[in-house]
């Protein structure tokens, strides 16, 4: 699934959608995958109607374990060695770590679809700016965080999470 995008984000991935195949034009194929592009990448990705990638997949297990093999055949390797010697832990200890979107989607567009999401409001909250900024344009007020009404909607540019309490710093 690829969200509509509203900004040019450097830290998601990028979906280049190609032709519709449905009516509505929902359904698309897949032109290429742009893993974290800078900044001037983005903005021109944005201004083609790129999407933002969710990293949301619909697929059959054999179809994904497929294209992991053409991609990344040695981390399925060491996976299975350790599935059939019955060691887990060692081939989780052995094995690379993998950007799935970078290493497999990227390389295989033309085996990927793309749905555009343009009415979920999908956001990826994986910092504390980007829970704020969400907070702040949907209006929604959160006891930890104080009164939202008035704030500028921008994100602030750094957000810290004391730990021992329930203080977010901005600035």
């Amino acid at each position: 699934m690829g969200a509509e995008a509203h900004y040019p984000e450097i830290e998601y991935g990028w979906i280049e959608p190609g032709i519709p195949l449905s009516g509505e034009g929902t359904l698309l194929s897949v032109l290429r995958f742009w893993e974290k592009p800078d900044l001037s990448t983005a903005r021109e990705l944005l201004s083609r109607s790129c999407l933002w990638n969710t990293l949301v997949v619909i697929g059959y297990a054999d179809t994904f374990l497929e294209m992991m093999r053409s991609c990344i055949p040695d981390v399925l390797a060491t996976k299975s060695a350790g599935v059939a010697g019955n060691d887990l832990n060692r081939a989780y200890a052995e094995v690379r770590s993998v950007e799935f979107s970078r290493e497999v989607l990227a390389a295989l567009p033309h085996r990927l679809l793309v749905v555009k999401d343009g009415a979920s409001g999908w956001t990826d909250l994986g910092t504390p700016a980007r829970v704020i900024d969400t907070l702040v344009r949907n209006g929604i007020q959160a006891t930890w965080f104080g009164s939202t009404t008035g704030r500028k909607a921008a994100a602030p540019q750094r957000a810290s999470v004391d730990r021992s309490g329930d203080a977010i710093e901005c600035s």
